[in-house]
């Protein structure tokens, strides 16, 4: 796993530096934490090897991609719009990996589909009421990254020949995206501060119980391992989504530094 999102992100990087991007970019591109790497998870079903390891570079570089554009449109990191903008080639370079293998077609409608309700939430997130509650904040997530990973496991089975598992395979990666959205929050709160709608603001805050919280990431773990056991995994997960939902509690359970 730690050399395939090494190669992911060198080629990111390479991408990157023919565009031009800026020092600050490449250097805040180089230090993703979760972008080049969570959505390996979602090609597990993928027997093969090699088109396994494809595959991962096509959903981790496009995921890349999306982040630049996400942060684009919230403008809540300390980078340049021109910066930003270059996560259109990344997505235009991990859609091409994807098309690469088994029913490019399928493959490249399904991007089509679930990026238009992607792109619509990010949108419709910018002027809409954040999130105040646990109910409310899931239900964002599960559009914003459930869909997203949810997505990138579906384009997996089909381009990784598997198409018979792309019903699990979607569950699997919505509990995913979901789960790693809560890590995505408790990052932004400790790092930059966010706080409308951020769900470890919510928590440090007062404004929702960690208890629910803490229940919340039990039930989308408990989905994770359901679907993951319906498609035969090439590796097993039960041990990784224990360790990550007691992560993410430790998270959320923090003293906040500032509220």
């Amino acid at each position: 796993m730690d050399a395939s999102q090494a190669r992911v992100v060198q080629r990111c990087l390479t991408e990157l530096t023919s565009l031009g991007m800026s020092r600050q970019g490449l250097d805040f591109v180089r230090e993703l934490p979760g972008y080049p790497r969570t959505p390996y998870y979602t090609t597990l079903w993928v027997r093969d090897p090699r088109v396994r390891a494809d595959l991962g570079a096509g959903v981790s570089i496009h995921a890349v991609g999306v982040k630049l554009i996400d942060d684009l449109i919230d403008d809540d990191q300390p980078l340049s719009p021109r910066d930003q903008i270059f996560g259109v080639q990344l997505l235009s370079v991990g859609t091409t990996l994807l098309a690469s293998h088994e029913r490019p077609v399928e493959v490249l409608k399904t991007l089509e589909d679930d990026y238009r309700d992607i792109w619509r939430q990010e949108i419709v997130e910018v002027a809409a009421p954040r999130p105040t509650t646990v109910e409310s904040w899931i239900a964002a997530a599960r559009i914003k990254a459930g869909v997203m990973l949810a997505n990138y496991a579906a384009v997996n089975c089909l381009a990784g020949g598997v198409p018979e598992l792309v019903g699990p395979a979607r569950e699997f990666g919505e509990a995913l995206g979901v789960l790693y959205m809560i890590g995505d929050d408790a990052v932004d709160f400790a790092e930059i501060h966010e706080r409308d709608g951020n769900l470890a603001h919510l928590v440090a805050s007062g404004a929702v119980d960690v208890t629910d919280v803490a229940a919340a990431i039990d039930e989308w773990r408990d989905r994770a391992v359901a679907a993951a056991r319906q498609g035969d995994p090439v590796c097993g997960l039960v041990p990784f989504f224990d360790h990550f939902a007691v992560k993410l509690k430790g998270l959320l359970s923090r003293p906040a530094a500032t509220v």
